[in-house]
């Protein structure tokens, strides 16, 4: 009887610590990114990333645009890595803009890039073309933007 205590307890903590985690990818700070192509075949045409101070996601869902509803699912640390920079090389301009679209995202079907950041409460939510028709302060970003998603892809 002692034992099945003891076992229960053990399980009951392993439940709450695992709540705890996936309650923390919601809970905390992140960046959401990825592209998006109207008149698209295959699983290539969405692809959207969660990345947090420690950790990379994928969504299984790929939902067009940025409207999720997401099913994330944790990426190996190696894609962390190539992702974890992101957030440092977002322009200033970016983050003070209260333009919401940049561009022509995804118009005659050329794809769309967005970006949601999480900070607290306070979510920003960015729709860009995936080319040059974006403000001369964006291109470095779009740039690296499509050059992460590409290496995510691979």
């Amino acid at each position: 009887m002692r034992y099945l205590s003891i076992i229960a307890m053990v399980c009951l903590l392993l439940i709450g610590c695992k709540k705890k985690k996936e309650e923390k990818i919601l809970a905390g700070d992140s960046l959401t990114f990825g592209h998006f192509y109207g008149m698209c075949v295959g699983e290539e045409c969405t692809e959207t990333y969660r990345l947090t101070d420690e950790k990379l996601f994928e969504d299984s869902k790929d939902t067009y645009g940025c409207a999720g509803p997401y099913e994330f699912y944790e990426m190996p640390t190696e894609y962390f890595e190539i992702a974890a920079s992101i957030p440092s090389l977002m322009p200033a301009e970016l983050l003070a803009s209260p333009d919401t679209s940049f561009g022509s995202p995804d118009i005659a079907d050329g794809g769309g890039l967005f970006v949601q950041y999480k900070q607290g409460d306070r979510v920003q939510t960015w729709t860009m073309d995936i080319g040059d028709k974006n403000p001369a302060f964006l291109h470095d970003f779009v740039d690296l933007l499509n050059e992460k998603i590409k290496l995510l892809q691979e």
